[in-house]
């Protein structure tokens, strides 16, 4: 049996967060039966499943493995494997971004022409985070393999990371290409958005009831509430405290506090921004792609949800300002998600 290339794409970090993670999880567990203390050593328990799922699955999303199989590129991350033809992949890496106090990661972006069961192709976009040391080895793996398999490697200054270390192609920004004739400019509340193009998030399909068609146009920015609804949130919470007493009312009350306002602000975005849109040809795999996009979002959703509710169990057991933060923080997203209907 011949044995395929690959590589794997991690960062030490990462592998040692999930393995402190996981030895937490075992270690509460055996706790569980050999210690007497069931409700702490239960709550330690959760607490560790609860950084295994959120952290430890923010530092294993950006893991994943690269493979040369024949004439197509195949790379598995997040428990999916994505196959590429060779000559539509493009690479985009070798630049940094800083994290914190001397810490750095190194993004690796995928681009290419995914296969779909059906058989046609997907633009897909697919980042990996490695090191300093994996970006040395990749361009190895490059030079060694996949030189003159793939497309040439893009120019330094023809993309860049964005603050959100997602890649920005300059050279599109640059060469923008004319609009269509048949662009249309509507309010957003002439549609219903039906959620990201085929995964580009940098696009959104729009669809109008009245004429029953379909549109595709720039994605129009969430509001972003979280600083002004965090320290509002804090505030009533604080405040209603003092005027009641510290538990689950307190805690609520600020909740739906955040809600009403993250509500105004969507209602606001629907109300006064305006899109420049253009017809929208459906493809074959479109309802299988929502669908599958759907299933996430659902997912995840209830996810935060979850987490968003052990966050506030915990505090107010322990009543923590830290855990207090948390519980806001993720009841902001939890609202971000669940309002945007978008992923």
């Amino acid at each position: 049996m011949t044995k395929k290339t690959s590589i794997a794409i991690y960062t030490l970090k990462g592998i040692g967060l999930i393995s402190i993670f996981s030895l937490m999880i075992v270690v509460s567990l055996l706790n569980l039966f050999l210690d007497g203390n069931l409700l702490a050593n239960f709550l330690y328990f959760s607490g560790s499943v609860v950084l295994l799922i959120t952290v430890g699955w923010m530092a294993f999303a950006f893991m994943g493995r690269i493979e040369l199989d024949g004439q197509d590129l195949l790379v598995f991350r997040n428990f999916k494997c994505y196959r590429f033809p060779l000559s539509s992949v493009t690479f985009y890496f070798g630049k940094n971004r800083h994290l914190y106090r001397g810490s750095y990661e190194w993004p690796l972006f995928i681009v290419g022409e995914a296969s779909t069961p059906n058989g046609s192709g997907q633009k897909v976009t697919l980042k990996l985070i490695g090191s300093k040391w994996k970006n040395r080895q990749f361009q190895q793996f490059i030079q060694e393999h996949l030189e003159g398999k793939i497309h040439p490697l893009p120019k330094e200054d023809s993309w860049k990371l964005n603050a959100f270390s997602q890649l920005e192609i300059i050279e599109d920004e640059v060469h923008e290409e004319p609009k269509p004739a048949l662009t249309v400019t509507r309010k957003l509340s002439d549609f219903i958005e039906f959620g990201a193009d085929q995964g580009n998030v940098k696009k959104t399909v729009f669809y109008d009831i009245k004429r029953n068609e379909l549109f595709v146009g720039k994605s129009v920015p969430f509001p972003m509430i979280f600083l002004p609804g965090a320290v509002f949130s804090y505030g009533l919470y604080a405040l209603t405290e003092n005027l009641t007493v510290r538990g689950l009312f307190p805690l609520l009350f600020s909740f739906i506090f955040m809600l009403l306002l993250a509500l105004y602000q969507f209602k606001n975005r629907r109300e006064k921004s305006v899109v420049e849109v253009v017809p929208y040809e459906m493809p074959r795999d479109y309802f299988a792609t929502q669908k599958s996009n759907g299933l996430k979002t659902y997912a995840l959703i209830f996810l935060v949800a979850l987490i968003s509710a052990v966050f506030s169990w915990l505090y107010l057991l322990f009543g923590s300002f830290l855990l207090l933060f948390l519980t806001i923080v993720i009841w902001y997203c939890f609202l971000l998600l669940l309002l945007s209907g978008q992923f």
